[in-house]
């Protein structure tokens, strides 16, 4: 394999040298031991930035099925969905069953309660988003040493976070006057401090590309998630079902950090902080404009239509978080990989590959997944969850909405990993008022619920299409310039 490896990296050298020599035109010297080198500096660099816009393209395609087969990544990829599908199928019948036990109305205020989480992430000001981003970028780099001082200083911060955010709903909690909702946002301040340790944890693997360790977490996970779910949501209801996914999400935590090396050291650093703030913040902001975008419907629903209303549109949240997840469980193999060559190269073009690869394997999956629910999930709704009936229509406009995200995930990663999140959340805020616009205007239509549905879809559409143009621009305009 390292002969392999060896002799097209050798390959490719001679190809470079090639194009160099014929666009600079110079006299090209061959040493014994394989390294090149050009009489004139300035047309070896003018050679390599021919033979980098020749090469470009062609290492794109070859970045085949044929090419991925066999290779660890695709065995990587294969366990890493497999324990995903398995962790968010668990999950989705969870939901079903829950959603049986509590009943349109009372499921649809823990859709209320879980905006709470939706938009959880502003609580660390971005210091973990800068984590996922700078560990695989300084490793990119060689500096080992300043990984571990982003993994210690993110954990402190992250800690005292969210022990103050904690605190606070504990506190907004006792001033309601309602027992079940009461207890309820407890529990999900518990649930909050529990989701938390869960992500840091999965982001340090993550950054790490220790896809295989998640992939063990995510199979415990989807074996201990119906366990302590169910029971305690059919005896307590709607705090049982809060608090059984604590318990669950902990556990699953306090398991991962003994059996998995983690260096999980607590250091406070100002400086290091607001560096961290700088860089994550506008990754976050991406991350909530995201949030932001995929939960508009729920709070035009509340203010709008009501309680109940949201719990029929919950068979559309549940099939959105389902089916969302190829996307997203690829997008977060991808980044990591994305962020080390830009920290070896700084260049756009060398993203392109995983970019385009992305979306491939993305859309390749969603289309089937997205037809299959289309097809057979009415058919169970109507067996099982007759009261959910009225939000089938709904679904159904949102399952055609999901086409559209698998096509625009890899740009995201590219734009946060490159630092121009600006153009990323001047997209998602364009999308979010669209949304805005187009679920009001059609719900003072009369369309209920299914026009939330219609104008979701459509401001899905805008966002891929805007994403996709400054994409293709900001990768055409390096590719001018060199």
């Amino acid at each position: 394999m390292a002969h392999d490896v060896e002799r097209v990296s050798r390959s490719e050298k001679a190809w470079r040298c090639r194009v160099a020599c014929l666009a600079s035109k110079r006299r090209l010297r061959i040493q014994k031991c394989g390294v090149v080198e050009f009489s004139e500096r300035e047309g070896y660099w003018e050679g390599m930035r021919l033979s980098n816009r020749i090469i470009s393209p062609v290492k794109l395609q070859d970045v085949s099925w044929s090419t991925l087969s066999g290779s660890f990544f695709l065995r990587e990829s294969v366990l890493f969905a497999t324990s995903s599908m398995l962790y968010q199928g668990s999950r989705f019948l969870v939901n079903l069953g829950v959603a049986r036990i509590l009943g349109p109305t009372t499921y649809g205020f823990w859709n209320m309660l879980n905006l709470i989480l939706a938009y959880s992430n502003v609580i660390h000001i971005g210091v973990i988003n800068a984590m996922n981003r700078d560990v695989p970028l300084f490793k990119g780099k060689g500096d080992l040493q300043k990984v571990g001082v982003i993994r210690h200083v993110s954990l402190g911060f992250m800690s005292v976070s969210i022990l103050v955010a904690g605190a606070l709903m504990v506190i907004i909690a006792l001033l309601i006057e309602n027992p079940i909702l009461r207890t309820s946002l407890k529990f999900m301040a518990l649930l909050l401090l529990c989701s938390k340790i869960y992500a840091y944890l999965q982001v340090y693997l993550k950054s790490d590309r220790r896809f295989n360790q998640v992939s063990c977490q995510q199979f415990v996970s989807a074996c201990l998630f119906p366990a302590a779910v169910i029971p305690l949501a059919m005896v307590y209801g709607l705090p049982g079902f809060i608090l059984g996914q604590s318990v669950a999400i902990l556990a699953v935590s306090l398991l991962t950090a003994s059996i998995f090396p983690f260096d999980l050291r607590l250091k406070f650093n100002a400086q290091e902080v607001v560096r961290l703030i700088k860089v994550g913040f506008p990754i976050m902001a991406v991350g909530l404009l995201h949030g932001l975008l995929i939960t508009v419907d729920r709070w035009v629903i509340t203010g709008f239509l009501g309680a109940e209303q949201l719990g029929y549109y919950s068979l559309s949240i549940m099939v959105m978080g389902f089916l969302a997840l190829v996307p997203m469980l690829i997008s977060e193999q991808i980044y990591p990989r994305m962020a080390e060559v830009f920290g070896r190269t700084s260049s756009y073009v060398a993203l392109r590959k995983w970019i385009f690869l992305q979306a491939i394997i993305s859309l390749g999956v969603t289309v089937p997944m997205v037809t299959g629910v289309y097809c057979v999930f009415p058919v169970i709704v109507q067996r099982f969850l007759p009261a959910y009936v009225p939000g089938i229509a709904a679904m159904k406009i949102i399952l055609i909405g999901l086409l559209f995200l698998p096509l625009i995930g890899g740009f995201g990663n590219f734009l946060n990993t490159v630092g121009k999140q600006i153009y990323y959340m001047g997209v998602q805020g364009f999308a979010v008022l669209a949304n805005v616009g187009f679920n009001v205007a059609f719900v003072k239509a009369g369309m209920g619920i299914s026009g939330v549905a219609l104008g979701t879809t459509l401001s899905y559409a805008i966002y891929n299409m805007a994403l996709f143009m400054i994409g293709i621009s900001l990768l055409r305009r390096e590719l001018n310039h060199t």
